[in-house]
């Protein structure tokens, strides 16, 4: 990427990504509740397993693991929420209407792996669109 513009962008939370992950788990509970007559005990745990995903999910995105991404010239350098810098490689992403996801691997000291949503209500109109322009011109939307 010589010629590429350093794109530079904080990760944030997304409200309609909460929402989402919401509505898809009470679709979940509603599935197998209606689904299971007469196991009370098997809906039950089914029921819990759901809920105890449900809070991880929320957790883990109101609780990013990383606080800013810095793409350029030089490759992708990642500051994690522990403050860490480290340098990463897209694995992929994928663009979908004002919807951009970028997948990410760094190896330091352990590998890590993330997948970015970066929605409306999270990032700029402008870090999406160059975000979707390096992902058609360098062929990484997989």
């Amino acid at each position: 990427m010589p010629s590429a513009p350093t794109i530079r962008f904080e990760v944030r939370p997304s409200p309609s990504l909460l929402i989402v992950h919401l509505l898809l788990s009470v679709l979940a509970m509603v599935a197998v509740w209606l689904g299971m007559f007469g196991q009370a005990t098997a809906r039950t745990l089914l029921l819990a397993a759901i809920v105890a995903v449900w809070l991880v999910g929320v957790w883990r995105i109101l609780h990013p693991r990383l606080r800013h991404v810095h793409i350029g010239a030089d490759g992708v350098r990642l500051q994690l929420a522990s403050g860490e810098t480290v340098e990463a490689q897209f694995l992929g992403g994928r663009a979908m209407g004002p919807i951009v996801m970028l997948e990410l691997v760094w190896a330091h000291p352990q590998r890590g792996q993330v997948m970015l949503w970066l929605m409306p209500d999270n990032a700029d109109a402008d870090t999406r669109r160059r975000l979707r322009m390096l992902l058609s011109a360098h062929d990484y939307n997989t």
